[in-house]
């Protein structure tokens, strides 16, 4: 307890009595708690291989999905790893990390004019599917502070990511949830917005592209896809999203600039970036609102 006293962590009240203070007991709430188990049981050992990995490959960014850090040092990529059995607490412990990161950030939901985008929608159609969702943590969100939109809204994600998510909460907002893997068709057509929030940045831009594409075969002339995901500014980024940039790296993957945005929807997709909203400065967490041409 000393110890965290000294660094701030904890207040020593006198000899034998100690306090928590604000950071101590952000840290013990179980989604960071989950987080900070995660960094102990995979991303350090990863981290601390990083620089033999960039200098083995002359300090290029990598773009190969199949010749990650993670790979190297686990044999499998990220996500199959955390699905074996052997490494269930790792990926329980991710899925409430995830629902948990942002905590304290300002909501993607404070900056996104949700009524002119996603009126309009008859009861029958699908308004919102959140690919890769988690465990519907947005999806929520959106029927809690909107309850007057019309349309179904749908969680995608993988089955044992579903299974644990809160089914009592989940069928009371009358959301639906859907196992599905993203790089393969998207089975909902027509659906008004296509929601993905931190995928993008898990992935080089030929895994992207191929999740794009999917995308684009289920749209119409009023579908948009909506990615939630940082926007890094060209000059003076964040130590928080270049912390973050680092780690994505040994998927590999990597935080994006808008120009490398650019280069991913309109050049290599061949869609139309027809919004962006920076929602959270201090992060670059950011919202690109997305068209076919």
């Amino acid at each position: 307890m000393r110890g965290l006293a000294a660094f701030g962590m904890a207040k020593q009240i006198d000899e034998e009595s100690f306090a928590a203070v604000a950071a101590l007991e952000t840290l013990t709430m179980p989604g960071v708690e989950a987080g900070i188990q995660v960094h102990i049981d995979a991303v350090e050992k990863i981290k601390f291989d990083l620089p033999n990995y960039l200098e083995r490959r002359g300090y290029q960014n990598p773009t190969d999905a199949t010749d990650s850090l993670v790979q190297a040092l686990y044999g499998a990529p990220a996500w199959e790893w955390m699905a074996r059995p052997e490494n269930a607490s790792v990926g329980r412990n991710f899925a409430m990390w995830m629902g948990a990161q942002r905590t304290g950030q300002d909501p993607w939901l404070d900056i996104f004019p949700a009524e002119q985008y996603l009126s309009d929608v008859a009861p029958n159609d699908i308004l919102f599917v959140d690919v890769g969702g988690n465990r519907g943590h947005q999806a929520l969100d959106l029927k809690q502070r909107h309850p007057k939109l019309t349309g179904k809204v749908v969680v995608q994600d993988m089955e044992a990511i579903l299974e644990n998510a809160d089914k009592g909460a989940i069928s009371a907002a009358d959301i639906q949830l859907m196992p599905h893997d993203f790089f393969t068709p998207q089975p909902l057509q027509g659906a008004r917005c296509y929601y993905l929030r931190n995928i993008f940045h898990d992935h080089p831009d030929d895994r992207c592209l191929q999740i794009l594409k999917s995308l684009m075969t289920a749209m119409t002339k009023d579908s948009f896809i909506l990615i939630d995901d940082m926007v890094i500014p060209a000059v003076g980024a964040s130590w928080q999203s270049v912390q973050l940039d680092w780690t994505m790296i040994t998927l590999p993957a990597l935080e994006r600039t808008f120009s490398e945005w650019k280069t991913l929807i309109e050049e290599r997709a061949g869609m139309m970036i027809e919004k962006v909203w920076v929602y959270d400065e201090a992060t670059a967490e950011g919202l690109l609102l997305c068209r076919k041409v």
